[in-house]
């Protein structure tokens, strides 16, 4: 064997045991029964399993044995039956700063109304606030973030309040949340179908597209009386006091324009709310770069600016 073939040995040792923790998974956790069908259509009687993942921090070394912040993370998918399984990869690195984030899944309102949606919503968060030691999280510094039709009903889950409890559970009430991280979801729904943008599609246009999906049944005409109990927006310009928000939304985002964070940061700081803004350029609609170091470290920083000893209600 020739001289620069030779093999050599190495040995090393490393301490890995900083800041950073392993992440475990808790699969398909049921947080919810409730119908597998709207009532009315004669099957109500049915029941289904709503369910959520939960990524938690596993300690290493001398790194901090929690109880740690929860994240209760809403995913988007055009208000349809979510795909939870697909943003797990991206949460792993949330969880390894610290945090144990919960992604709830929720009824589409290819089926169901919004309303039903951000109930689940909500409902989510009521488990982890009673659950929340089982998985050495927190249950007084409870967060909500959600991305795109996720984000939106995130907002509307604390801007709305109670008006969108489940009426057949009977936990209802409120539901303690410290902040909400926000990512490029539509804040003012009712605007954004007034816009010349939108009076220029076709009929067939306007009523397939995302936000029709709300107003199931109803005229092009009516979209925007519909769609503002449904806006975050048109309830904080009502009084709602919402809790500290991050909004993160990308210049380039052709789906959401970034016209909807703009509206609501204004709103929220002229409200004298609690509110950072990130606007994201070279962005689009669900880009990765949402999930990149340097955001994450965002989301770390917002979150532990905001906990604290107990939580206000929503």
């Amino acid at each position: 064997m020739g001289t620069a073939e030779k093999e050599t040995a190495r040995r090393d040792e490393l301490d890995l045991s900083c800041s950073v923790y392993g992440c475990g998974y808790l699969h398909d956790v049921e947080y919810k029964r409730t119908r597998t069908f709207p009532k009315g259509t004669g099957i109500s009687s049915l029941k289904q399993s709503l369910r959520l993942q939960i990524l938690f921090p596993s300690p290493v070394g001398d790194a901090g044995k929690g109880p740690f912040p929860v994240v209760v993370f809403v995913p988007g998918g055009a208000w349809r039956t979510p795909q939870v399984y697909f943003r797990v990869p991206f949460l792993v690195d949330l969880v390894r700063r610290g945090f144990l984030v919960a992604m709830a899944g929720y009824r589409g309102c290819e089926l169901f109304r919004c309303e039903d949606a951000v109930a689940d919503v909500r409902s989510a968060v009521r488990y982890m606030r009673a659950h929340a030691a089982e998985y050495n999280g927190d249950p007084d510094n409870i967060f909500l973030m959600g991305e795109s039709a996720g984000a939106h009903l995130a907002m509307l889950a604390v801007c709305g309040g109670p008006d969108f409890d489940d009426p057949e559970e009977t936990a209802a009430g409120s539901v303690p949340v410290r902040g909400v991280l926000e990512l490029y979801g539509p804040t003012d729904c009712s605007g954004h179908v007034t816009t010349p943008e939108f009076s220029a599609l076709s009929d067939k246009e306007a009523l397939t597209s995302p936000l029709a999906i709300l107003v199931r049944g109803c005229l092009r005409s009516e979209f925007a009386d519909r769609l503002r109990p449904l806006s975050p927006l048109w309830h904080l310009q009502q009084g709602a006091v919402p809790p500290p928000m991050l909004l993160a939304h990308g210049d380039q985002d052709r789906l959401v324009p970034v016209w909807h964070a703009e509206r609501m940061f204004e709103a929220l700081a002229g409200a004298g709310c609690p509110v950072e803004y990130i606007r994201l350029r070279n962005a689009g609609h669900g880009s990765w770069l949402f999930y990149e170091t340097y955001m994450m470290d965002r989301y770390a920083q917002f979150i532990r600016k905001h906990t604290g000893p107990a939580a206000p209600g929503i």
